[in-house]
């Protein structure tokens, strides 16, 4: 079975770029804008955890896929980071490097 999902979602989209470009400090922004407006947003949750996983905090990146995929089941986006999450642990498990940086709090 295939899923497809588009994302409409402009926000989600342009934070996405910003990320994928290596802007982290201004999608960071956006991020924490976006979640103080609408904290039980998915998207917003999602591209917190990808910048919290470029920053090495798993645990945390975990903790908002956790609220995303509470507040939509069947986000795929939130599906994929959590795969890249889960991946990413079960390397650093194998290779006894510590998995978790400094802590962050996502608000909600």
């Amino acid at each position: 079975m295939s899923v497809t999902m588009v994302v409409h979602d402009t926000s989600f989209l342009r934070i996405q770029q910003r990320l994928a470009c290596g802007d982290l400090i201004v999608a960071s922004q956006e991020i924490e804008l976006r979640l103080s407006l609408q904290p039980h947003d998915a998207g917003a949750l999602t591209t917190c955890a990808h910048l919290l996983r470029l920053r090495r905090r798993y645990q945390d990146a975990v903790a908002a896929l956790d609220r995303a995929l509470a507040a939509m089941p069947n986000f795929v986006p939130a599906l994929v980071e959590m795969a890249r999450l889960a991946r990413i642990q079960g390397q650093l498990k194998g290779s006894g490097a510590n998995s978790e940086g400094d802590s962050v709090k996502v608000s909600g």
